[in-house]
């Protein structure tokens, strides 16, 4: 019981801190994606515009993958995403791509996790769970009903003993539940003594 309730704490702990992660990778792909809508002198204002609507987007069809219009919107929500938090990441470096090719997965990579990353890590923060992947809806990947739960207890709980029961090899007598033994009726005083035995009050 005792491991049990720390469980619960971490847990508690950690999908607290993953909601806030989740929040500022979100923050920080929205500013990448802003600064790469306005690469070339678009408004910047327009940019966060669009990067907030994408990220209602990109939660909405988390929850609505079988809705065909909302999956599609959503693929071009996260293409659109992808390509304007890499050009963000790109254009506040200075590092020259043409030369220095050899590293361009490092934009690559911080503009595909900041796409897929903070929708699944807010959705554990608040539900629990987050079997609802775009990438597990994409390959038929079914989270697992144990792995969904969070509250399984490490060891099985055993049930407490029922109270106010008499321990076993006791006999007590109860007036609420009385036990009758039986009289032998042919034995005289014998019968009168087993009786008296069975408590007060007790037909004879």
């Amino acid at each position: 019981m005792y491991r049990q309730m720390n469980r619960d704490k971490w847990v508690t702990v950690v999908r607290i801190l993953m909601g806030i992660m989740g929040a500022i990778i979100e923050v920080m792909g929205i500013n990448w994606s802003a600064q790469g809508f306005a690469v070339s002198g678009e408004s910047k204002a327009f940019g966060y515009i669009l990067g907030v609507l994408v990220f209602v987007l990109e939660m909405g069809v988390m929850v609505a993958y079988d809705n065909v219009t909302l999956r599609a919107c959503g693929f071009l929500a996260y293409l659109y995403d992808a390509v304007t938090n890499f050009i963000g990441v790109t254009s506040m470096q200075t590092v020259d791509y043409v030369k220095l090719w050899y590293l361009l997965p490092l934009p690559i990579l911080i503009a595909l996790l900041t796409v897929l990353v903070p929708e699944p890590m807010i959705q554990f923060s608040l539900i629990g769970e987050a079997s609802s992947d775009m990438i597990g809806r994409i390959l038929h990947i079914e989270a697992k009903p144990a792995a969904r739960s969070l509250q399984k207890p490490i060891m099985p709980l055993q049930p407490k003993p029922p109270q106010n029961q008499p321990r076993p090899g006791t006999n007590l007598y109860n007036p609420a539940n009385p036990v009758y033994k039986p009289i032998n009726l042919s034995g005289g005083n014998h019968g009168r003594e087993q009786e008296a035995e069975a408590g007060p009050g007790h037909p004879s």
